[in-house]
């Protein structure tokens, strides 16, 4: 009698089925890699951001897809967390095809097998050079506007407008 295993076939298919839509839905960049470095899941983020196809990267490693700078830190990247087993979080500068670099914030975590060693990484990442370009924008602009404050001759007080404190010049 094979209805047990054919039962399990369909749940196992099914539960595949669920993980690739929310990962290929997710609008991160997603992807699992083995111990080896090799990638076994990108989803859809992944390809547009890279321009590589899932057909072109899968079984393939990061200096198969990357110049080798940047195959390189990844590579590292992905080794301490294989080495440590911990989460490791960051943000790099990213050279994409045809534009400029952008700044990438990763998550890369442990994928642990039966035993609960690692036996591959994942990673969890989103293109955050715009926010990146605002953050200097504002910090840049809140210094001009403290420059100017700083050069009145009297005193300056700003209040918001529940009539709190939020800033003065020296004078």
């Amino acid at each position: 009698d094979i209805t047990e295993r054919k039962r399990t076939r369909e749940a196992l298919r099914e539960s595949e089925e669920k993980f690739r839509a929310v990962v290929d839905c997710a609008p991160a960049i997603i992807h699992l890699k083995d111990a080896e470095g090799r990638f076994r899941v990108v989803n859809k983020a992944f390809e547009d951001f890279y321009g590589a196809p899932a057909a072109d990267a899968l079984g393939k490693t990061a200096y198969d897809l990357f110049p080798k700078a940047q195959a390189d830190a990844y590579t590292r990247l992905d080794r301490s967390v294989l080495e440590s087993g911990s989460i490791l979080v960051r943000e790099v500068e990213t050279p994409v095809e045809n534009g400029e670099p952008r700044t990438v914030r990763s998550v890369r975590f442990p994928i642990p097998g039966a035993g609960g060693e690692p036996v591959g990484i994942g990673v969890v990442a989103e293109d955050v050079t715009e926010r990146k370009r605002v953050e200097e924008a504002l910090k840049e602009t809140t210094q001009q506007l403290n420059t100017a404050i700083e050069s009145f001759s009297d005193g300056f007080m700003l209040f918001d407008r529940d009539d709190r404190f939020v800033l003065s010049n020296s004078a």
